[in-house]
């Protein structure tokens, strides 16, 4: 039980991470720090043999691979957003 708690709460401040380096900076490699760092990693826990080489770890590792390289998209695509609406209120007072 405690394994999953602090294994939750982990996962809660690297999401939290992941939204800040790709929503609040300006180049998009800050928030594929992550994201390449989990798929490096889990190519490493393979190679070694940390890991078995078997369809369950494998359908967990994608999954969480996965996941974290679409919230660096969706996050890079609110970063667009958000300086698209700056641009348009910019816009706006100057007229």
């Amino acid at each position: 039980m405690m394994d999953i708690l602090v294994t939750s709460i982990i996962m809660v401040i690297v999401m939290s991470v992941e939204y800040l380096l790709c929503t609040k900076l300006k180049s998009a490699v800050w928030g594929g720090i992550i994201p390449l760092t989990l798929f490096v990693g889990s190519i490493f826990v393979f190679t070694s043999g940390i890991i078995p080489f078997n369809k369950e770890y494998i359908f967990y590792f994608s999954t969480i691979n996965i996941l974290f390289f679409c919230y660096w998209e969706n996050g890079r695509n609110r970063y667009k957003k958000i300086k698209q609406d700056e641009i348009e209120k910019m816009k706006a007072k100057d007229l």
